[in-house]
């Protein structure tokens, strides 16, 4: 069993009951559409909502998947069917009322939404890429959740992260805050979400300590359903959370832990090595954590490149937009006199130490308006142009793929501009702000289909990459991973059913 901050199982996506007349496809659903509705594997087959027939596009999809698979049968009985009948007017009206209400259905489900869970986000942004490119407000309503979502995720990966690595000292602030001082040295740089929670750690703990009392009540009645059952991988699952949160809970909860683990181990489901690996979680840990993010949310947590001079300069930035205040120096000096985040924030050390005569705080506040505003040169200056690179790269949209696959874009390049985003671009304009989140959003998609096409081609993933520059070997390394898949979830689904833009747009940018 995997070791992860995590303990994340993929959620089933339900399957709408509106079908075409079954009798067409006696055997019924087959191949790695067997999970996909009659409504939205039609939805692939529309450019709009729009009653036009002009909008219905069977004939470009259908030609592409015969050229990628041969027989559309062995790809799903329904394709015949799909690709093959003429709709009169009344099965096309039909057809599209059934499309609609889906739209509107997912449109009106993400309106509600207020904080969404991880499973709602998986399971409404999968159904987004099917039906988006339908609708314009859903198409807008499926990007400002991915937005969020992204968000949500990286900063629960951060918290998940500094919990288990505070083990058991988080009953009171100053034990947390005492705990944040040793772990912190080792775990801000490693991510802006990391780095923002060793700066605050009076809210970080709040959120902490509240966490833990939640885990711990939810995990000891889980313990109590688990042990009444033979151990099973799906039961010894609960392992992981008991690495977790364990340490932070009481005696009894510590001790069904116990007796859950020893059960899985002894009955070969997990070994010793896996519990003493989760112990202690350091630098090599929590990247682990990031790539297990990556590979189950399609989120890639980079660490950004370290401030060659003025490391504090992320830091105190952070602390002035909490703070609500202007980024001048006298925000600075107040910032450094009161010194009370310093203790868990490595970067802030040298400017709190020798009390208020510190010579170097002096000179870092006094200097800071210009690093930030200054131009040329400043962040925000420097901001402003490798965004203005993001936007001359542009994207390349495809009409089928609904606009899904950025391009242009690298890891590196997405952590480097996100985290300067992060720390400075809530002091810019409101059009640098847009551009912020418009690159965040667009590289949040591209580690997201990339961790897709990894779950499709799993040991293939690297000879993919070989094979990109040629588009004939990638379809078909593609088209044989998909036929051979079971179970997929929909946004593999998605990238099966266009293997050519897939190839074409995608590959070449995912895979660095």
């Amino acid at each position: 069993m995997k070791a992860g901050i995590f303990n994340i199982l993929f959620f089933i996506i339900p399957v709408f009951s509106r079908n075409l007349d079954v009798r067409k496809y006696p055997h019924g659903k087959s191949g790695f559409l067997e999970h996909l509705s009659d409504s939205n594997l039609y939805s692939s087959l529309f450019s709009s909502t729009s009653s036009s027939r002009s909008n219905f596009l069977p004939y470009t999809l259908c030609d592409q998947l015969r050229d990628a698979y041969g027989t559309l049968s062995l790809i799903d009985p329904r394709m015949d069917v799909f690709c093959n009948v003429y709709l009169d007017d009344q099965a096309y009206s039909g057809v599209l009322e059934g499309i609609i209400t889906d739209v509107q259905s997912l449109y009106s489900e993400i309106q509600k939404l207020q904080t969404p869970s991880h499973e709602e986000c998986r399971r409404l942004l999968s159904l987004c890429h099917f039906l988006q490119h339908l609708l314009p407000r859903l198409a807008s309503a499926c990007d400002k959740l991915a937005l969020s979502c992204y968000r949500k995720i990286r900063k629960d990966t951060a918290a998940a992260i500094l919990l288990r690595a505070l083990a058991g000292r988080s009953e009171t602030l100053e034990r947390c805050k005492l705990g944040m001082e040793q772990v912190c040295v080792i775990l801000s740089g490693l991510s802006q979400e990391l780095r923002h929670a060793c700066v605050a750690w009076p809210y970080m703990c709040r959120d902490l300590i509240a966490t833990a009392h939640r885990k711990c009540t939810s995990l000891h009645q889980q313990l109590g359903s688990a042990l009444t059952k033979p151990a099973s991988e799906e039961v010894c699952l609960l392992v992981t959370d008991c690495t977790h949160y364990s340490q932070h809970c009481d005696d009894k909860t510590r001790a069904l832990c116990k007796r859950l683990g020893t059960a899985c181990m002894n009955s070969g489901y997990l070994s010793q090595s896996f519990l003493d690996d989760m112990l202690f979680v350091g630098e090599e840990e929590a990247k682990g954590v990031f790539n297990d993010v990556f590979d189950r949310y399609g989120v890639f947590i980079g660490t950004p490149p370290p401030t060659k001079r003025n490391s504090w300069d992320p830091s105190l930035s952070l602390l002035i937009q909490d703070e609500k205040l202007d980024p001048t120096a006298g925000s600075c000096y107040l910032i450094t006199e009161e010194c009370m985040f310093s203790s868990s924030d490595p970067f802030l050390v040298p400017l709190c130490t020798n009390g208020h005569g510190n010579a170097i705080a002096k000179d870092a506040c006094s200097g800071y308006p210009a690093r930030l505003t200054g131009i040329p040169g400043g962040y925000l200056d420097e901001l402003t142009k490798v965004l203005s690179e993001f936007e001359s790269v542009g994207l390349n949209f495809d009409a089928l793929s609904a606009g899904i696959f950025p391009v242009g874009l690298t890891d590196d390049y997405c952590t480097r501009v996100q985290s300067l985003c992060y720390y400075y671009g809530g002091f810019g304009s409101e059009d640098l702000r847009h551009k912020c989140k418009k690159l965040e959003s667009e590289c949040y998609k591209k580690s997201y289909f990339s961790s897709t096409l990894k779950s499709i081609l799993g040991s293939s993933y690297q000879q993919l990459s070989e094979t990109s520059s040629n588009s004939e070997s990638c379809v078909s390394l593609l088209t044989r991973k998909c036929k051979e898949s079971t179970g997929l979830g929909f946004s593999a689904i998605y990238l099966c059913l266009h293997p050519l833009t897939t190839c074409n747009t995608l590959i070449e940018n995912v895979l660095e």
